[in-house]
């Protein structure tokens, strides 16, 4: 509420000054200045009276997207019992739940818009743009006079009939000029570009500061006032919502060491907020679920049952599903101190999602922050998978066995080999076990070669149909020490009862439900040669796809 400063009577204007005074002028001086910061102080203040409370960010959870944010302070509700609040344009007022102090109960409340002033933090982005603004607007000037004067010159080089003498010494002044105009055009041209991309980039970093709101909410607060007919000020509120533009992401490193049998492995969250105002010591809390918010439960779906609707699927459509992420059950708190490097994090069932607390932690508005959640050295073993029907490369692959079950975020991985960065890609885990694979190895060689392969018949009068195959296999380590190979095929799976298959090795293959494998310990520039024979009998009239 706005304090109305009182009148103040109306004084004759004082005669002018004096000799006396017209020799103090500097006392004069001081005087009207100490008179002027009287009445501004007496302007701040009542503007403060009126302000909304300040508030202090006291504990926040992040999720994936969005965040449940806590502030408190203390407020000191006016004649009415009223007493304001502001929120962030990222806040969602809806979400808005108050508890207040001292026994105080809560009336009502209500909101609305209000542009606010710009945080210390903001305020310092916006003056980053404008500098880098007024810097591209200068560097576009100097760019388009010199483009003037360029064109000048090019119109006196092709002026109309002049005296030989006239236009020797005309040709000599444009092609003195034209040269260092066009150095200097090129050069602000591109200083031009470069002021430019300034520009967009203080731009960004406003937008991820503020979340590309100019609009507050203030919150009025109405407190009931007690039998008693007196409100105990200040009041202590605490307040909870959920705000946009808030969120972080997992970010994983996993680097493969063969020769150590070692898979090193860091989790880190990259966080951030976009409230417009730097968060002071929050105590944070990053969550893989939002929870539901709302006053009335969901309603239930309707439950059908009807004929299955016969479905072609597409060979596209099984990879895509075939590469979906697994859904990941059971959820665990990792608690995490706020220090540098961060403790071993302590798991704790927690229902549906996972949680790790970070304790209190400054976080600036439109910074994005790393901070790590787990570092470990995971035990692994090492081996080469070759799946030579489908390509010739030999993929390291590291088996890793967890001491427990470990929920990790589906989230981006970096993926290396000696320290040595093969690429990105997604990456999470909720089991205790899991394979990894770290590119391929030129010096892990294997050649898959078709030595026979044909269809007949077979009986008398040609009652069965007959179908071979034969390959021959070479796998050979062309590296400086040895590895552990695993070559892989399909095995042959008959979809007909009157199909009957075998299948014939040297050495003999392994298997592994659908899959055939050989598995062998190769020493420096040593093969595995591996003879596979197929054969497959159906009956003569059955159309029968092969497979191969």
């Amino acid at each position: 509420m706005h304090r109305k400063i009182p009148a103040r009577p109306l004084r004759p204007t004082p005669p002018p000054f004096g000799p006396e005074e017209r020799a103090r002028p500097a006392r004069s001086a001081r005087r009207a200045v100490s008179a002027l910061r009287a009445l501004g102080a007496l302007v701040v203040l009542s503007v403060l009276c009126a302000a909304p409370a300040s508030a202090q960010v006291r504990a926040a959870t992040l999720f994936p997207s969005g965040a449940q944010v806590t502030e408190s302070t203390l407020v000191t509700p006016d004649a009415d019992g009223v007493a304001v609040l502001r929120l962030p344009a990222a806040a969602d007022p809806a979400t808005l739940r108050l508890a207040l102090g001292g026994g105080v109960q809560l009336a009502d409340v209500s909101w609305k818009r209000e542009a606010p002033g710009d945080a210390p933090r903001v305020a310092e982005l916006r003056r980053a743009l404008e500098r880098a603004e007024a810097a591209r607007d200068a560097t576009a000037a100097d760019l388009d006079a010199t483009q003037a004067q360029i064109a000048f010159w090019k119109r006196q080089g092709a002026a109309g009939e002049l005296k030989a003498q006239d236009a020797a010494r005309l040709a000599e002044a444009v092609a003195q000029a034209l040269p260092g105009l066009a150095r200097d055009a090129a050069r602000l041209a591109r200083e031009t570009q470069e002021r430019e991309r300034a520009v967009t980039d203080a731009k960004a970093a406003l937008q991820r500061a503020t979340g590309g709101d100019e609009a507050a909410w203030l919150v009025e607060v109405a407190l009931a006032r007690p039998a008693s007919g007196a409100l105990k000020s200040p009041v202590p509120v605490t307040w909870t919502y959920r705000a946009r533009g808030c969120g972080w992401r997992p970010v994983y490193t996993l680097d493969a060491l063969p020769r150590a049998d070692v898979v090193r492995f860091a989790f880190q969250a990259e966080i951030w907020q976009a409230t417009g105002a730097d968060w002071k010591g929050a105590d944070l809390t990053l969550a893989t679920l939002e929870p539901r918010a709302g006053l009335t439960p969901p309603d239930l779906a309707p439950w059908i049952l009807r004929p299955r609707p016969e479905a072609r699927v597409m060979k596209s459509a099984r990879n895509m599903a075939a590469g979906a992420a697994p859904a990941m059950d059971g959820a665990v708190l990792l608690e995490a101190t706020a220090a540098a490097p961060m403790a071993a994090p302590e798991m704790a069932l927690m229902g549906t999602y996972a949680a790790w607390k970070l304790g209190a932690r400054d976080l600036a508005a439109g910074k994005r922050p790393r901070v790590t959640l787990e570092s470990a050295d995971w035990k692994a073993e090492f081996t080469y998978t070759v799946r030579p029907s489908v390509a010739p490369e030999a993929f390291l692959t590291a088996s890793v066995t967890l001491d427990k079950p470990m929920e990790l975020p589906e989230g981006e991985a970096l993926y290396m080999v000696d320290g040595a960065v093969l690429g990105r890609r997604a990456f999470g885990n909720a089991e205790r076990t899991l394979d990894l694979f770290f590119g391929s190895d030129p010096l892990v060689a294997t050649d898959m070669r078709m030595e026979d392969h044909h269809t007949g018949a077979r009986g008398v009068f040609d009652k069965q149909r007959t179908f071979s195959w034969k390959w021959t296999i070479t796998t050979r380590n062309n590296k400086p020490y040895a590895v552990s190979v695993r070559i892989e095929d399909p095995r042959p799976v008959p979809r007909d009862e009157r199909i009957r298959v075998t299948t014939t090795s040297q050495p003999p293959a392994q298997t592994d439900e659908d899959t055939l494998f050989w598995a062998a310990r190769l020493q420096p520039g040593q093969a595995l040669g591996i003879v596979h024979e197929v054969a497959a009998e159906a009956p003569a009239d059955m159309d029968v796809l092969p497979g191969r």
